[in-house]
């Protein structure tokens, strides 16, 4: 993965360099430093896998594999934001670095139908005493310290825009929102506690990947939104029964402001 990103880097490198070579050099002004704001709404999604480092017992019933295959398939995606602040440090007109920090939450949807509180004797038998369903949102909430490479491709106010790198993440905890439906009685429980699979790490690294535009509205002000997609996080220790995956993709939206403007050469 690591080794594409390097090629993609490399190719962008020399795209850009051969441009710049090929068009006489001027003298242009433009903003060594920037901060801004950033949020990137979208969708967030949780995977299973059994832990194969970690042996089981032939008897070991407590995670068969069916049980993982069918909350996979019970598991939806569910609503992920981050929102933060950016600084970064234009080294040329063409490639900046950029970290900053985030809050940010992704997690899964889970609904259970048919939902029974409790079952009692009849003549005919055994029946359930209330029937009713579940709806639960499960998250995960980071603290996010991203490291990014950014390129952009072409020249004027409008441009197209490389960034990759990696989030840097700090564990938080999980939380959850639940609403219980029995029979026309309400419940809508919102709080923070232990979800499946822990326990959960609290240091993880996630490649992510993010292609788009950037306009420069004025000399120091900057827009750029671009779909991006977070590679995955793998957030469970080693010894846990089961790996947890975390996905999450959507739009990300900065506004950027530059100061300590400097003259080069090159592209205006």
């Amino acid at each position: 993965m690591f080794n594409r990103l390097l090629l993609l880097f490399t190719v962008v490198l020399l795209i850009n360099t051969a441009s710049a070579q090929s068009i006489e050099s001027t003298t242009a002004t433009f903003n060594r430093l920037y901060v801004g704001v950033s949020t990137t709404q979208g969708v967030g999604y949780r995977y299973l896998l059994r832990n194969k480092s970690v042996p089981a017992p032939d008897n070991d019933e407590s995670i068969p594999k069916d049980v993982i295959q069918i909350r996979n398939k019970q598991d939806k995606p569910d609503y992920a934001f981050d929102a933060g602040i950016r600084l970064g440090v234009n080294v040329t007109h063409f490639f900046s670095i950029e970290t900053g920090i985030d809050y940010y939450r992704t997690g899964y949807f889970y609904k259970q139908d048919s939902l029974v509180s409790s079952y009692h004797s009849t003549p005919s038998g055994i029946e359930p005493d209330e029937i009713g369903n579940l709806k639960m949102h499960n998250y995960y909430n980071y603290i996010n310290v991203p490291l990014a490479l950014n390129f952009t491709i072409g020249e004027g106010k409008l441009k197209a825009l490389i960034s990759t790198g990696a989030n840097f993440n700090v564990f938080l905890g999980t939380s959850y929102h639940s609403i219980i439906n029995f029979e026309g009685k309400h419940s809508n429980n919102r709080g923070w506690g232990k979800l499946y699979a822990e326990p959960i790490t609290t240091f993880n690294i996630s490649p992510f990947l993010g292609i788009g535009i950037n306009y420069q509205i004025t000399p120091l002000i900057a827009l750029r939104a671009m779909p991006t997609f977070q590679m995955q996080t793998l957030k469970n220790v080693k010894d846990a029964p089961l790996t947890e995956y975390l996905y999450s993709g959507g739009i990300n939206v900065a506004l950027t402001f530059g100061f300590i403007d400097v003259n080069t050469k090159g592209n205006k």
